[in-house]
């Protein structure tokens, strides 16, 4: 984090069990998983993690940090999405719980989503949707 000069990382598959939060002299780790792989997790430094005043550890593919910031508030929210073989059920469900958490937030704070959606959009380029910089072929979730 230091040599890329972030001060907020999201992390998905993190291999750690149940839900956690810690503290090290560099960075605050907050963590949210059940008993498999799918645990999503936010690194913050130190500096900023003096500054969460929310922590919301939604499920093993979700969690949610308010940090006080100026001149708006930043809501931090990080998902790990099912992949595509997975039922459309359960990928609906996240995408209505990441729908609930944006809803509940103040239209002045800076919202920002971002994590693993395992989507490939490819290496056709679609208007200014997707640039001509993708990989791969398209999948399902890249539409």
């Amino acid at each position: 984090m230091e040599r890329c000069r972030l001060n907020i990382l999201g992390v998905s598959e993190v291999r750690w069990k149940g839900q956690g939060d810690f503290v090290t002299d560099e960075a605050r780790m907050i963590y949210s998983g059940g008993e498999c792989q799918r645990v999503v997790a936010t690194m913050i430094d130190a500096k900023v993690a003096k500054r969460i005043t929310e922590v919301q550890q939604c499920s093993d593919r979700l969690i949610m940090v308010k940090v006080s910031a100026m001149p708006v508030d930043m809501v931090i929210i990080q998902v790990y999405m099912p992949t595509t073989d997975h039922e459309d059920d359960e990928i609906e469900q996240l995408y209505e719980q990441i729908e609930e958490i944006i809803g509940k937030q103040k239209g002045r704070e800076n919202v920002i989503v971002m994590g693993d959606f395992n989507a490939i959009v490819g290496e056709e380029s679609e208007g200014k949707v997707i640039g001509k910089y993708g990989l791969g072929k398209r999948n399902d979730r890249g539409h």
